[in-house]
């Protein structure tokens, strides 16, 4: 059994473990929130990027079809009704224009010569001037006087006149008059105070014209600058319109289904909305993994504090025996601790690595494209270098994982899907490109025909000795004869479909190494397996 100086011991040992857990797992939270930050500012990028893409402009059609693919309805309104404000703008600036300040804001505004600075500068001299002369009138028995003559100017009842012929009030006040006239070098008391009024008032008058001169010099100034912003807004309207139109598409675009939009949105768009769809899924996911690893950090501060607790009560008798075994509680537990921390912080920083590298936003339109209802989560785990952490993990830390394996009844990823789409786009783009080719065959056969008839007419007029050709001479090659487009090019084409032919095999080929590469897959998934099962 402990005594409590060993438990004190132990407890240090604890806490030392606990907070070198925390520095490990505060610098993966870290890390996730800096990249949380980037990716939030690349869904605005993306969001931003769509918008411009959809509005290239403020005008009428331009609005109407963004409104049919956004389903933003209200987007030919919002222009009708900046339009409308358009007139009010103008007519307030004619009345700005038209202002007698507005008129003569140059020479009320100039910072040195200007009527407003030259006005402020005077009435700053005056009043140094006055502020001198009231120092004059600081003093002690004039404060009092003044306080007492306030006093008794106020109705106290008969109470306080009993009060005031008892303490000889009125005597005390006309000998600290006295004092007050004899200290200020005046005659007497009434002398000082008509000049301390006169002083006050002045000082109150000089005080209202500068605050007068500095109101007129902030309203001209908020004159000029709704005059600017006015201006620029009625001659600039269609770009500054357009500016505001974006800001506000965008805004719309990240509060609505992007897999709707990406659905309805014209096909040149479609991949800048899957690359915000996806880094909207993104942040949920990097925050999803904030609140893990803060729990885990809370969960650790919270036992440093429970041993601190108990460290105090035992370092006060070092020489008691401790009650109970505290081993597990103090040895066991944190090395453990330490044990899963370590495995939490090596899964949390691969799945973020493996969030934020995933970059695919072609492939991941083209899912959008077949299957909108796919789990990105899934999809950024196909597409990166090592596998996610174990599914148990996994689900732990995003709640979107264990609803979509509910509902579509799964005990783990399936990425069936996403092959089939990878070889379904590869397939689409061998067609494409064979069809290409052929195009390409086809322009050639037209480009050279167009040369061979040209140097048939250049033949046919060195011949006629720089005439014109009659017919009588010599008929010009048929199609036939120039080798262009008769049997011998549908040979050439039964040797095109030969080669297609063996472009078939190619495929097939393909099929065999896309085999292999599933087997891969499914290596390193059981190999993913073995190490969660470890």
């Amino acid at each position: 059994m402990w005594t409590k100086g060993q438990g004190v011991q132990a407890a240090d040992a604890a806490i030392t473990s606990y907070r070198t857990q925390i520095a490990e797992l505060e610098s993966e939270y870290a890390s996730v929130v800096s990249d949380h930050r980037v990716v939030l500012t690349q869904l605005q990028d993306s969001l931003d990027q769509a918008a411009r893409l959809v509005l290239p402009d403020a005008a009428p059609a331009t609005l109407a079809s963004a409104a049919h693919e956004l389903r933003m309805t209200w987007l030919p309104a919002r222009r009708a009704e900046l339009e409308h404000k358009r007139g009010e703008w103008k007519t307030r600036l004619a009345q700005i224009e038209r202002d007698a300040y507005f008129v003569r804001r140059q020479a009320l505004l100039h910072a040195t010569r200007g009527e407003i600075a030259i006005e402020r500068q005077h009435l700053q001299t005056v009043l140094a001037d006055i502020e001198r002369r009231r120092a004059h009138f600081d003093n002690e028995t004039l404060r009092w006087v003044k306080a007492r003559t306030t006093e008794q100017q106020l109705d106290r009842g008969a109470l306080g006149s009993f009060w005031d012929a008892v303490t000889f009030s009125g005597y005390r006040v006309d000998r600290a008059k006295a004092r007050c006239a004899k200290e200020l070098g005046f005659d007497t008391y009434e002398a000082v105070a008509s000049s301390y009024d006169a002083v006050e008032i002045e000082h109150a008058q000089v005080q209202q014209r500068l605050h007068r001169n500095e109101a007129l010099r902030q309203g001209l100034l908020s004159m000029l600058e709704e005059h600017a912003k006015l201006y620029t807004w009625t001659t600039e309207f269609e770009p500054r319109i357009c500016d505001m139109l974006r800001g506000e598409v965008r805004n719309a675009l990240a509060k609505l289904d992007l897999r709707n939009v990406h659905g309805s949105i014209r096909p040149e768009a479609r991949v800048l909305v899957a690359q915000a769809h996806a880094l909207l899924k993104k942040a949920e996911y990097l925050s999803n993994l904030q609140g893990f690893l803060k729990n885990q950090i809370d969960d650790r501060n919270g036992r440093i504090h429970a041993i601190s607790k108990t460290r105090v009560a035992w370092a006060m008798k070092p020489w008691d025996r401790v009650s109970g075994n505290k081993m597990n509680w103090l040895v066991g537990l944190p090395a453990s601790k330490k044990q899963s921390t370590h495995k939490q912080v090596r899964f949390a920083r691969r799945m973020h690595h493996n969030i934020i590298e995933f970059e695919d936003y072609d492939d991941y339109s083209y899912y959008l494209d077949n299957d909108p209802d796919f789990l990105p989560y899934d999809a950024f785990a196909y597409g990166s270098d090592e596998p996610m952490p174990y599914e148990g993990f996994s689900r732990v830390v995003v709640p979107d994982l264990a609803r979509y394996r509910a509902q579509h009844e799964q005990d783990k990823a399936d990425y069936g899907f996403f092959r089939s789409m990878d070889k379904q786009a590869a397939a689409e783009e061998r067609a494409a490109a064979r069809e290409a080719a052929r195009e390409a065959q086809r322009e050639a056969q037209r480009e050279a025909s167009l040369e061979a008839e040209a140097e048939r007419r250049e033949v046919a007029t060195d011949d006629g000795g720089g005439g014109f050709w009659t017919g009588e001479a010599e008929a010009p090659e048929t199609d036939a004869d120039a080798g262009l487009g008769g049997d011998d090019a549908g040979a050439d084409d039964t040797s095109g479909d030969d080669a297609g032919a063996d472009d078939t095999s190619g495929d097939d080929a393909g099929a065999e190494d896309m085999s292999d590469a599933e087997a891969g897959i499914e290596a390193d998934e059981s190999g993913a397996d073995t190490e969660d099962s470890s």
